[in-house]
């Protein structure tokens, strides 16, 4: 996605972590990326100069790879006395700061940042242990054909969805030319490790679904999914609280 290897393993992180999509924000500017939750950036990635960031004699000149997330206001003054980390470039420098990603801040201290960035964006999606979290998922049918899995079975094996555990629950959309939520499943067992399940080497864990209820493809399709906030289904991604709304009659008791 990148050419910075740490650029590379933060956008990595955000999506095995949140199962977030990036996209580009700005059409006359292709090179710039954003990662958002509830349609709001958390992170924001693109190239600037140095001189952008006040530096001065040769870095000034050069064009480094940055990442603007929010911050708590209170811990703005600790955090820019850190190496690589100023006054955010063209956003609220009250909230917002620029990384830049050239190895001088660890992985561990940004990942902990865009938890953080995250969560002050859409602190709702905060996970709190006593609730459930909702997500949509999409499948192309020419690879993966899901229907024959739950006919065949009360539950499968799947690939585990980034952040997903036991009791989340998650719409099937079902790709082009469907284009429809056709199942809403329950997870029953997260992070199972794949002994040879899914000959993929990727693959690394999966997780038990359980198929709770089969819809017509008309029920959710694509323009009514709009009316709930969902415009897009490119990859995993949370239901909106209308969304949610509009499905919890099929989760009653569950």
């Amino acid at each position: 996605m990148f050419s910075s290897p740490q650029d590379n393993r933060l956008a990595n992180f955000i999506v095995k972590e949140f199962s977030d999509q990036a996209d580009h924000p700005f059409e006359k500017y292709p090179d710039y990326l954003s990662f958002r939750v509830d349609g709001k950036w958390y992170a924001l990635f693109f190239p600037l100069k140095g001189d952008k960031l006040a530096l001065s004699g040769e870095k000034a000149s050069l064009v480094y790879d940055v990442v603007n997330i929010k911050v708590n206001p209170r811990q703005m003054d600790k955090l820019l006395d850190l190496d690589g980390i100023y006054p955010s470039y063209h956003m609220s420098k009250k909230t917002w700061i620029s990384l830049v990603l050239d190895e001088t801040i660890p992985d561990q201290t940004i990942f902990e940042l865009i938890r953080g960035s995250r969560s002050l964006v859409a602190p709702k999606h905060l996970r709190k242990a006593s609730e459930p979290h909702y997500g949509i998922v999409p499948v192309n049918l020419k690879y993966y054909d899901i229907g024959e899995e739950f006919s065949a079975s009360e539950d499968i094996l799947w690939t585990q969805k980034a952040s997903m555990q036991k009791r989340d629950f998650v719409a099937i959309y079902i790709t082009a030319p469907t284009k429809a939520i056709r199942y809403l499943c329950q997870v029953l067992e997260a992070n199972i490790a794949n002994q040879g399940y899914r000959d993929e080497e990727s693959i690394k864990e999966l997780m038990r679904v359980k198929p709770l209820y089969s819809f017509n493809d008309s029920d959710f399709d694509s323009e009514r999914l709009k009316c709930f906030g969902i415009k897009t289904v490119r990859g995993p991604q949370h239901m909106t609280d209308d969304l949610v709304q509009a499905l919890s009659p099929y989760l009653k008791g569950k």
